[in-house]
């Protein structure tokens, strides 16, 4: 994961140096995820200082269910809508049962929030 978070920075970094005109809709997006990453990083240092991942995965859930939410309504992207209430219901039914399943729960959170929906964005801005 850190590796994938370098790659898609310097990504997105050298996309924003391209870009001519900044909307509002960047600005924001832009706001929203610094607020995205300083709680995942949070819940991160937390989750290894109090050496729980047992906890930390369903808030990870949980931060990571308000992003896609808060980024499907600015983009009026219905799937991320559904993405982030997905990954809400998963990260409450988390906290009940024992860590191992919690790995496979977010799995399917990131599958059926992200990769779906991104996959979804992707091909409806190839058509045009």
């Amino acid at each position: 994961m850190p590796g994938g978070a370098v790659v898609s920075a310097v990504y997105g970094r050298n996309q924003q140096k391209k870009k001519k005109v900044k909307t509002f809709l960047d600005q924001f997006m832009r706001f929203a995820l610094v607020s995205f990453l300083v709680s995942l990083s949070t819940v991160l240092f937390f989750m290894i200082r109090l050496n729980s991942p047992a906890i930390g995965y369903p808030l990870i859930m949980m931060v990571y269910g308000a992003w896609l939410f808060i980024s499907g309504g600015a983009l009026k992207f219905r799937p991320l809508l559904i993405g982030g209430c997905i990954n809400w219901a998963l990260s409450l039914c988390s906290m009940f049962v024992v860590f191992q399943w919690q790995l496979l729960i977010l799995a399917l959170a990131v599958l059926l929030g992200y990769i779906i929906p991104g996959h979804m964005l992707r091909a409806g801005y190839k058509k045009g």
